[in-house]
């Protein structure tokens, strides 16, 4: 009789997401690994998204959003666009595909007046 193992996605998505402001528009992202508990796996890469939530007084159209993966438990976001608010989640992948994201973060580029 063989046993069948399925693999399952990571149920949550990394705690303790947080940031450092390196200048006004550099940011460094940290989080925790995940346990093999949560992940159900080994995590074999993170995906970090960044999506623009307001613009304040800017009057330049909004950059886009983007993806970025990392084999690391950080990463650094250079030259953000002034005056923009940000929201940047992070979620794991295992061989099974995809976690859910994390709480997102709140981070904003120097504001414009």
């Amino acid at each position: 009789m063989s046993i069948a193992f399925t693999s399952k996605e990571p149920s949550v998505g990394p705690d303790n997401v947080l940031f450092s402001k390196l200048d006004k528009t550099t940011f460094n992202i940290s989080w925790a690994p995940l346990t093999r508990e949560k992940s159900h796996g080994k995590v074999i890469l993170y995906d970090v998204k960044e999506e623009v939530s307001s613009r304040g007084k800017c009057l330049e159209s909004p950059p886009g959003s983007r993806t970025v993966n990392t084999t690391a438990t950080f990463l650094v976001l250079y030259d953000l666009p002034d005056c923009y608010q940000y929201h940047v989640s992070v979620r794991a992948y295992t061989k099974a595909g995809p976690g859910p994201y994390s709480q997102p973060l709140v981070l904003e580029a120097s504001k414009c007046n």
